[in-house]
Order: C-alpha cells, then structure tokens, then sequence
C-alpha cells in the first residue's frame, strides 16, 4: 500500500510540478539573473534535481517496489523468498537513501542560495510563484523521503530478514 501511495501522490506530484518549476526557474533566471546571478544556480541545480529524481522513481517503480510487494504478498500468504539480482533489499535501499541525501543537499543548496526562499524587493509575479514552487516542492520531498526512509525501507528490510 504505501508503495503504490507514494507513487501515486509523491511521484505524481514530481511528474506534474518538475517541467513547470524547470520552465520557470530557467525564465526567472534570464529575466532577473544579471541583478541575481544566484538564480542562475538555482535554475541549475533545480535542473539536476528533476533530472535526478526521474531516474530515481523509475528505478523505485520498475526495480524496488515491485520487490517489495512481492516480499508483502509472500509474508501473507507464504512461499518461497525470491532471489534478486541485486542480492539483498537493502542493496537497492542503499543506493536510494543516497539519491535521496544528494537531492536533500541540492535543495540546502537552493535553500542557501534563496536565503530560505526570500524575495528581494523588485520581484515579479514569476519569481514569486518559483520561490512559492520551490519551497512547497521541497516540502514535497521532505515528506516523500520520511516515508520511504523512516517507514517504507526498514519494513522492507525487516519482511526480508523474517522470511529468510
């Protein structure tokens, strides 16, 4: 269940907000970038961000998840643990937590750069929705990653050692 929760609303809401805030950090950048060259920055390390996290969910969706449902319908109705190619869950989840802590610094990044996302006197109405985008994007990820590093892959790690 969380699996398919975090696909569908955290993954989701990645899919639909990363082409508009790219869009919009790039115009923000041109427009206000020679009297804020940190925008510049921003709209870089945004592009890293969304870059990343895409490669991230496809190898949680097609790689990841999948294993994990199978290791939650094997624990309810028994069977025969599966062998992966990667070896052990906790392979894959290492690798995922350390996308997740070099998205986190990026956003520390951008957090610094913007001095917590405030907005200099002569703002416009674009550079105000990015600031606006960027932090409730973070928030985003902030509670994405909770779930899967604080609930999703210990219980994951766990479901494995009681089947074997």
């Amino acid at each position: 269940f969380l699996s398919d929760y975090i696909i569908n609303t955290h993954h989701q809401y990645v899919r639909d907000n990363t082409p508009f805030i790219l869009e919009l950090a790039q115009k923000v950048a041109r427009v206000h970038g020679d009297h804020h060259p940190e925008l510049i920055k921003v709209a870089g390390l945004f592009e890293s961000i969304g870059r990343d996290l895409t490669l991230h969910m496809v190898k949680e969706e097609k790689i990841l998840f999948p294993f994990i449902k199978q290791l939650a319908q094997i624990y309810k109705s028994g069977g025969t643990l599966p062998e992966a190619d990667f070896g052990k869950i906790s392979t894959p989840i290492q690798v995922m937590e350390s996308e997740h802590e070099q998205v986190g610094g990026d956003f520390a990044s951008i957090r610094e750069l913007t001095e917590n996302y405030q907005l200099p006197v002569d703002t416009c109405n674009s550079y105000t929705i990015l600031f606006k985008k960027l932090e409730e994007y973070e928030n985003d990820l902030h509670r994405h990653v909770h779930l899967e590093n604080n609930i999703l892959f210990p219980r994951s790690i766990q479901l494995e050692k009681e089947l074997a």
